[in-house]
């Protein structure tokens, strides 16, 4: 589960708003991903065992840090979320409102 760091995501919304301020997406839910799929795992975890035939569920995070290059950053944003609802002329909007000197994006990977 992909969790945000909250100075990335800030400065994703900044771009996202100056870009694309009339598509209806909430970057905010994007804020506590890993929240909102914890229903869905605990129902599955549920349903495992009412169905009393394999063992005790488990759930386990592991925390991974990784550099993205500017690049990377806006290619894989699409598949994040709601993000995949915005139009590819939003994302174009996106890139060129973004920091154009080639830094990386520090981003948190599963937790």
């Amino acid at each position: 589960m992909f969790q945000y760091q909250p100075a990335v995501l800030d400065a994703l919304a900044t771009a996202y708003q100056q870009a694309a301020p009339d598509t209806p997406v909430n970057l905010e839910s994007l804020r506590h991903a890993l929240d909102a799929y914890q229903t869905l795992f605990t129902t599955i975890a549920d349903g495992i065992r009412q169905a009393d035939r394999l063992s005790e569920p488990k759930q386990r995070q592991f925390a991974r840090e990784r550099t993205y290059t500017r690049d990377e950053w806006f290619d894989q944003l699409p598949t994040h979320g709601r993000l995949n609802l915005l139009p590819p002329c939003d994302w174009d909007a996106i890139r060129r409102t973004g920091r154009g000197d080639g830094r990386t994006q520090p981003a948190r990977g599963s937790r």
